[in-house]
């Protein structure tokens, strides 16, 4: 089962453009979700459609849960303040967020941070094959 929503646009990967009937790019107003059978989301993507850092203050409230849980990994993949370009990672038990840095910065604050450009939660188990690790330039 396959839908989408209204958010903004980044990329996705081949397998979630071939089951989205997509080709390389969600759409500025599309989110594409992935669900099994049963209907449980195992992939859903999104990019954000502002670089303010209220939006990016907000993913890291968010995300702050999955930190403070055991066996939590946060794996940067290289991703830094000095090397804003990349995909970082956060794992929990089946689940994997992917935050992808385009090296842009996140506007609107006088210390400028490295701000997504996608974000992309799946069931690893049933998903793996949506997610897309390349960085646009």
């Amino acid at each position: 089962m396959h839908f989408s929503f209204h958010v903004a646009g980044g990329h996705a990967g081949p397998d979630a453009d071939a089951a989205l009937g997509g080709a390389g790019f969600v759409a500025r107003d599309r989110a594409p979700v992935v669900a099994s059978a049963d209907g449980r989301v195992v992939y859903l993507a999104f990019a954000p459609a502002t670089r303010d850092i209220i939006f990016d203050d907000s993913l890291t409230w968010m995300q702050r849960p999955w930190w403070r849980k055991r066996g939590a990994r946060l794996d940067p993949h290289g991703v830094s303040d000095a090397n804003p370009y990349g995909v970082a990672e956060f794992r929990f038990g089946r689940w994997r967020a992917f935050n992808t840095f385009d090296g842009k910065r996140c506007e609107n604050t006088l210390h400028p941070r490295p701000c997504p450009s996608l974000i992309q939660l799946v069931d690893w188990r049933a998903g793996r094959k949506y997610v897309d690790m390349s960085v646009p330039h």
